[in-house]
């Protein structure tokens, strides 16, 4: 199940670090503002922490 959870982690952090521009975009209307440089960077670190936690799941 872990291994599972980690597959799952893994690739929508994935999706998040190489594609941000959606989420960022989504994000910045929510608070009224167009996508800048820090929402982009904003997901893109949620990203690379769901790709280390679900790489951790898949190792242990």
């Amino acid at each position: 199940m872990n291994q599972f959870v980690g597959l799952v982690a893994f690739s929508i952090g994935l999706g998040l670090f190489v594609f941000p521009q959606g989420v960022a975009a989504g994000v910045g209307e929510r608070f009224g503002r167009t996508a800048g440089h820090w929402e982009t960077v904003a997901v893109r670190a949620v990203g690379g922490l769901g790709m280390a936690v679900g790489f951790w799941l898949l190792v242990v």
